[in-house]
């Protein structure tokens, strides 16, 4: 995340989106990129590649309209973070909920070809920190909170604005 912490929390909670706006939400490594640009085609009835979407928490918010047209937005933050507006079903909602599995194979590979990365140990080492606590946890700090909001209480307040409901299979 860029800068204080805190304050671009606070930012992210209170954006503004546009009517139509679309925000993709996932754990690093869960195929943002992909969903982001297939959406990206379906708008504009097009097969080319359009690149990478605007994260909420590491690109400038203050460019977000400016220079950011497509009205396709994404982040890897938990529940609880995203903004407000897609909280209260202002905003089109994908959430992606990849095998962790893959996420972690996906994640290994890549850790694996940056110069500067975070984990430099082999593959089994690098599992045994991705399940640990020392890590971001894909279930109980991505998944758990979406469950909580979407299933537990009650509330399908998220999507019921555009008619969609959300199903566990």
């Amino acid at each position: 995340m860029v800068g204080n912490i805190g304050e671009t929390l606070d930012k992210i909670s209170t954006l503004n989106f546009r009517d139509g706006d679309v925000l993709v939400c996932s754990y690093p490594k869960s195929g943002c990129h992909w969903v982001y640009n297939m959406i990206h085609m379906i708008r504009h009835k097009s097969l080319e590649y359009f690149g990478s979407p605007f994260l909420l928490e590491f690109d400038d918010l203050t460019q977000m309209n400016e220079f950011h047209t497509t009205g396709i937005y994404a982040t890897h933050l938990a529940y609880p973070f995203i903004p407000e507006r897609a909280k209260q079903g202002d905003v089109k909602l994908v959430n992606i909920l990849r095998n962790p599995k893959d996420v972690f194979c996906s994640l290994y590979e890549y850790q694996s070809n940056l110069q500067n990365r975070l984990f430099k140990g082999d593959f089994e080492g690098c599992l045994q920190y991705f399940l640990s606590d020392g890590s971001v946890s894909l279930t109980t700090d991505l998944i758990l909170p979406w469950l909580m909001e979407l299933c537990v209480s009650g509330s399908n307040r998220v999507f019921r604005k555009s008619g969609l409901t959300w199903h566990l299979i």
